[in-house]
């Protein structure tokens, strides 16, 4: 069975307005609701905003008092 925990959106806005060349790029994680969850990063490339957005999800989940 497979159960959709959240989703991810991944967007693009210009860093120097006007060139089109330098973007910054953000990774969100969405509930199945649609409500934004804390899960998110960010970067001047897509693998350096993955590489965030897992390090959101991985200290989420290494958090202190987290249950397991």
């Amino acid at each position: 069975m497979i159960t959709t925990l959240f989703t991810v959106q991944v967007t693009a806005r210009p860093e120097n307005m006007g060139d089109g060349n330098n973007e910054r790029y953000a990774a969100q994680a969405f509930a199945t609701n649609g409500s934004p969850l804390s899960y998110r990063g960010e970067g001047p490339t897509l693998a350096a905003a993955f590489r965030q957005f897992v390090r959101t999800v991985d200290e989420h989940e290494h958090a202190p008092g987290k249950k397991y």
